[in-house]
């Protein structure tokens, strides 16, 4: 079957990819589904899961709901067709992709790997698709304009959006999770160092970063310097931050202009903060 695959444009094995599998459900997001607030107890299938991520995101949080459709496949051949037809990845990198990620965004959807992500209780699924949803109202703040970088910031922003959904929502504690955060940390720190945030950059740079240092060394690290951002400057200036980006694509010149200080001032600043509270 693989040499066949390789014959194949990715149109055409996108087509028979999604010919295999089962059409995924689709679910669309939008700001009236967030009006009702959902309960806790209520979460128990993909839609009362959009429709709670999207009341706290356009309610409380005060982020774009942006008007994607959430597709679950129910087979990772299906979330490899997806990914070829609306990532426009490759059927290759479709296939290795799908084998380990539970979720994905791009192409106006977000795409569901059900067959991964339904292993995780709903507390954890929220989260995984929280995050995914984010990345699309960020770009929805940004006018659509891809954000290629300070993905620590991307990813980190993306995190604490999320956590703070599902403690809004009422099935995280958010001291709790930063306390985990800390811990996680903390023990990446003392075994592989962290990475300075101008080394997670790019996207590149960021997957590089993960692969060589580990998860508690990217994804905490980021939410947590995310946090501090926050604190520092209020989370007002974050959005604005995304939003500098509708005119200028310069995401080091946006993080002057909004924040009042360079990423390596920030740096030291946020060194020293871990440095109080890692010990």
């Amino acid at each position: 079957m693989a040499h066949i695959r390789l014959l194949l444009g990715p149109a055409l094995w996108c087509v028979l990819l999604a010919a295999a599998a089962a059409d995924p459900q689709r679910i669309q997001l939008s700001a009236d589904a967030g009006e009702a607030r959902v309960v806790a107890s209520a979460i128990h299938d993909y839609r009362s899961a959009a429709q709670a991520i999207a009341g706290v995101l356009g309610n409380e949080l005060r982020l774009p709901v942006p008007a994607y459709t959430m597709e679950v496949h129910a087979t990772r051949a299906g979330f490899e067709a997806g990914l070829v037809q609306h990532l426009k990845l490759t059927p290759e990198s479709a296939r290795s992709t799908a084998a380990f990620a539970k979720a994905a965004v791009g192409g106006r959807r977000v795409l569901v790997n059900d067959p991964l992500l339904s292993a995780d209780p709903w507390p954890e699924r929220l989260v995984t698709i929280a995050h995914e949803v984010v990345h699309a109202s960020q770009l929805e703040l940004a006018g659509n304009r891809s954000l290629v970088r300070n993905q620590w910031l991307v990813e980190g922003f993306a995190e604490w959006v999320a956590f703070r959904i599902v403690h809004e929502l009422g099935v995280r504690r958010l001291p709790e999770e930063k306390a985990k955060m800390l811990s996680q940390v903390r023990g990446a720190q003392a075994k592989v160092g962290l990475a300075p945030l101008a080394d997670m950059d790019t996207l590149a740079q960021w997957l590089l970063v993960r692969q060589a240092r580990g998860f508690d060394a990217t994804y905490p690290y980021a939410f947590l310097a995310t946090d501090f951002l926050i604190e520092r400057h209020s989370y007002d200036k974050v959005l604005a931050y995304f939003r500098r980006h509708r005119n200028s694509a310069d995401s080091q010149a946006n993080f002057v202009a909004v924040f009042g200080e360079t990423l390596p001032a920030f740096q030291l600043a946020l060194d020293a903060h871990l440095a109080r509270t890692l010990n």
